[in-house]
């Protein structure tokens, strides 16, 4: 349930509630060797208040409650709690002029009882962190030519006996995309074409707890093409094409060891056909 409220013409109320039960049971073998027989409730709330300081600037702040059950098919010790976590964000959002907006916002998560995966006596096991905590900015600018969105991600294991302090596996502190679009409008028949293309990637971030080898940062590259036909209804023929270079990378981990990475998604095109009636 959420709903928002306007006090006034500048002030803005939102608030929100969440009752999640669930019940999990999982494992792996054959003949089949049971790792999660679990089941749990919680009621999540969030909060967030904003405010608008001029006719193009608002201010706003957020916090809320999470709540995700976990499961384990590696080896575990007991049945894993979900995980929860606390976070709270400011931050602003400019109109800056028609059709270009921006926002940047400061973040900081709290979460407990993480999932990872550690290597004992060459068995992988499943624990939980105490604690994690990530801390960071993010800046997003969308407009008629660019979409563009920059975070910044600080993200460490705060309680723990074997890993406090270590940074978290597979959250890069540096998260960037950019994509640019053209519209060329009134073709034969009123039509209507879209060229688009772009980027994403990060930096290199550690793939274990204990930082024993990091995987390399990428970037990949994506395009599009669109054209629009003023048929007796509208129709769109819609060209997308990711990874577009065929890059070669890896986009996580299993936390454990250097040979169990998950690589990316290599070349992908995909030809799309929508009609509106």
């Amino acid at each position: 349930m959420q709903d928002a409220l306007y006090l006034t013409d500048k002030w803005i109320v939102a608030a929100g509630a969440r009752y999640q039960p669930y019940s999990e049971y999982a494992g792996k073998c054959r003949p089949f060797k049971l790792n999660t027989n679990s089941k749990d409730e919680k009621l999540t709330s969030k909060f967030g208040m904003a405010y608008k300081l001029t006719p193009s600037v608002s201010l706003f702040g957020n916090a809320s409650q999470t709540f995700m059950p976990q499961y384990s098919i590696a080896n575990y010790i007991g049945d894993l709690p979900p995980e929860t976590s606390n976070a709270y964000d400011i931050g602003a959002r400019f109109d800056l002029f028609d059709g270009l907006t921006a926002n940047i916002s400061l973040f900081d998560i709290h979460k407990r009882t993480v999932l990872y995966n550690d290597m004992i006596n060459g068995e992988t096991m499943a624990k939980t962190a105490g604690r994690v905590r990530s801390q960071g900015v993010e800046v997003d600018v969308a407009g008629a030519l660019t979409a563009n969105s920059y975070s910044y991600t600080e993200a460490k294991v705060t309680q723990d006996p074997n890993y406090a302090g270590k940074p978290l596996p597979n959250v890069p502190r540096h998260t960037d995309s950019l994509f640019l679009t053209y519209d060329s409008n009134n073709l034969i028949g009123g039509n209507t074409l879209t060229l688009g293309g772009g980027g994403h990637g990060v930096n290199r971030r550690s793939a274990t707890n204990d930082e024993d080898y990091y995987l390399p940062g990428y970037l990949v590259a994506d395009a599009f093409a669109a054209y629009k036909m003023k048929l007796q209804y509208l129709v769109t023929l819609q060209l997308n094409v990711k990874n577009l270079f065929d890059k070669t990378y890896y986009t996580s981990s299993i936390g454990t060891n250097n040979l169990s990475n998950q690589i990316g998604d290599p070349r992908e095109v995909q030809l799309t056909v929508m009609m509106d009636f």
